[in-house]
């Protein structure tokens, strides 16, 4: 593996006891067995209108999307990978900073482990024994999913290496494990943003960079024979400008947000708009779990076919 690394969290299913809230509605059917979330940290929507990524058009050619996902605010990476995985925006959740590894006050709602609950802990409690899985660059990514309740969490190096590293990994832990739900994110292209500059050349090669990262993972999702029963989900925390994030503007606010896989319609651009935290009410109803009453995201229902 390189110079990066990886660990096991050891889990017991039968120790977990997660006794949620009350949950206002009862998801669907579970539409897909897996859901496969691959999260770039300060991929910017509006960089996608002109990025050379072949990988990424294919899939929003053959699946839903849109490139003006908004983040919550302030616009910065705990606050949004948070909400993200958390259903609720940082008055629910407590992370309001950029570095936020515990809430900041009370959250609407705590599992018995102390952490706010993810969607991860939703899919634990339903089903005990699922195969779920984390592999991320940045460690603030450990604060924002719970890994109490994971099977597997990796950590890697958060270099230009580290990129290559995790994929492999993942591409790995795909074919052997299948896991039911994944999330693997990478910390870039945000460092290129901050060192060089979004939407600047080196910017744009990053992008074309990561898009083999999708391509590579997408091969080891159709090599595991899992790409029948999986929704695969791209996705971003924020935008940026000039060298930075964090700021009220259109640029930092917009992400990206592509659903690809089963029973995802072909060629819809999403057309109402989409939350940050609707991204964990999405995954809950894919895969059929009960959406918590205190959750404020919805499910993005027009992805699905009829």
């Amino acid at each position: 593996m390189g110079k990066g690394f990886f660990r096991f969290v050891a889990f017991t299913a039968v120790a977990l006891a997660v006794a949620l809230t009350e949950s206002c509605t009862s998801s669907p059917e579970r539409k897909a067995g897996h859901v496969i979330v691959l999260g770039f940290d300060g991929l910017a929507g509006f960089a996608l209108d002109s990025a050379d990524v072949p990988c990424l058009r294919s899939l929003m050619e053959e699946g839903s999307w849109t490139t003006r996902k908004r983040s919550v605010l302030p616009t910065s990476s705990a606050v949004n990978w948070a909400s993200m995985f958390m259903g609720g925006g940082p008055d629910a959740t407590g992370y309001i900073d950029w570095d936020t590894k515990e809430p900041a006050f009370t959250p609407a709602a705590l599992s018995p482990s102390g952490h706010v609950p993810t969607v991860f802990t939703l899919m634990r409690e339903k089903y005990p024994l699922a195969e779920t899985g984390c592999a991320f660059q940045w460690d603030g990514i450990c604060h924002v999913v719970d890994t109490s309740g994971i099977s597997m969490v990796g950590k890697f190096e958060g270099t230009e290496d580290g990129i290559e590293e995790q994929l492999a990994f993942v591409a790995d832990y795909i074919k052997n494990s299948k896991p039911e739900l994944a999330a693997f994110v990478w910390d870039y292209p945000d460092h290129t943003g901050h060192s060089v500059g979004w939407y600047t050349g080196e910017y744009y090669s990053m992008l074309k960079r990561l898009d083999a990262v999708v391509s590579g993972v997408k091969k080891a999702i159709e090599e595991a024979g899992m790409m029948d029963d999986t929704v695969l989900i791209i996705t971003s925390d924020h935008g940026g400008h000039q060298k930075g994030h964090g700021a009220s503007v259109d640029s930092d606010l917009f992400s990206p947000l592509i659903f690809y896989g089963k029973g995802i319609r072909r060629g819809v651009e999403i057309s109402g708009p989409v939350y940050q935290y609707d991204v964990a009410a999405t995954i809950a109803d894919i895969l059929g779990l009960d959406i918590p009453s205190y959750w404020r995201g919805k499910p993005a229902r027009e992805i699905f076919s009829k």
